[in-house]
């Protein structure tokens, strides 16, 4: 958004006073921005707290207790990082 508004104000030649404070902000919101984490097999930051918490010994049920996941949202995570990892369960998950 920020680089939209300095094109719109080159656009107009709205002049150099009016496009310096944007780029600052452009620079201040980069600099605290949080840059994106990338996981191995394209795993998503969902299954690999999943996963580490599957590492940790929790089933699909306990997990699924934390108030902010339900046991079939653990499990599709579950599933999604046996395909991306091209790994299967040792076992069938305990529930």
């Amino acid at each position: 958004m920020l680089d939209a508004a300095i094109e719109i104000y080159r656009r107009h030649v709205a002049g150099q006073r009016f496009i310096d404070p944007v780029e600052v902000d452009k620079v201040k919101t980069l600099a605290i921005a949080p840059r994106p984490v990338a996981y191995l097999d394209g795993l998503s930051a969902r299954e690999v707290e999943a996963l580490r918490l599957i590492a940790r010994g929790l089933s699909s049920k306990e997990i699924g207790e934390a108030p902010v996941l339900s046991v079939r949202t653990v499990e599709r995570h579950i599933a999604n990082v046996y395909i991306k990892t091209n790994t299967h369960a040792l076992g069938p998950l305990a529930n």
